[in-house]
């Protein structure tokens, strides 16, 4: 969310003429090396399905500035905050659930003011009063602020699976698992796995060896290290056959 009200700082900052004008004179060189006209269409005084940009007194710059410039990053800002609005905010900030993003040194009271907003929207499908599931968050949180950072889970799926004493803590986790702005992510770096793994040369690979090979950059935590292969290969056959040749 961060990242978001960074782009549209940035998008609100390129909405001005000097912008503009900088890209127009890129554009214009451009077009000069690659000997092309830049002019506007035929223009009209009066429009009546849009908002004219004046009649010919109006410069080729300011033109494409007021029809198409303007017009584009207002739609893209419009776009980007329908997407990521104020309860997409609120939401978002359930990832605080997840043990690997909760803040390491502050208080119990404090990560469930950091929490609050978002469990308040989703007050309703909770079977629990809030003091009950804010008394249980913190204890969530305490049981994770003595392990490593490293060793607590990073991502909602593997968070689950220590929510056994924690019933409101793991609808929550539920909640965020099925979100559309946290699964898209993982949605999509796994067709990028399929794509690298499914290649031309592993076309008659059968659908379980694919499905294993596929598994085994998600669940990264459950494969052996590289030094446990190398030494369970120099164990093997093939070691040994590969010493006596």
């Amino acid at each position: 969310m961060n990242s978001i009200d960074n782009v549209l700082e940035s998008l609100c900052d390129m909405r001005s003429a000097e912008k503009f004008h900088k890209l127009f004179e890129c554009i214009s060189v451009i077009a000069e090396l690659l000997e092309v006209t830049l002019i506007k269409p035929r223009t009209a005084m009066h429009s009546v399905y849009r908002a004219a940009a004046g009649g010919a007194d109006v410069s080729v710059e300011d033109y494409y500035r007021i029809t198409v410039y303007y017009p584009t990053i207002h739609n893209i800002m419009k776009d980007v905050e329908l997407r990521f609005g104020p309860v997409q905010k609120k939401a978002a900030t359930l990832a605080s659930v997840v043990p690997g993003f909760m803040k390491i040194g502050i208080t119990d009271d404090e990560e469930w003011e950091h929490v609050q907003d978002a469990v308040n929207v989703y007050y309703d499908l909770l079977p629990d009063p809030m003091t009950v599931v804010m008394g249980e968050y913190r204890l969530w949180h305490r049981k994770w602020q003595a392990v490593d950072i490293a060793e607590r889970p990073q991502a909602v799926l593997s968070a689950l699976d220590h929510c056994t004493a924690y019933p409101n803590v793991s609808l929550l986790l539920q909640l965020l698992a099925t979100i559309p702005v946290t699964t898209a992510a993982e949605a999509e770096r796994l067709f990028s796995k399929l794509e690298r793994t499914l290649t031309a040369i592993r076309s008659t690979m059968d659908e379980r060896r694919l499905e294993a090979l596929i598994l085994l950059p998600v669940h990264r935590s459950d494969t052996p290290t590289v030094d446990d292969v190398i030494d369970r290969f120099a164990t093997t056959a093939a070691r040994r056959l590969d010493f006596v040749l």
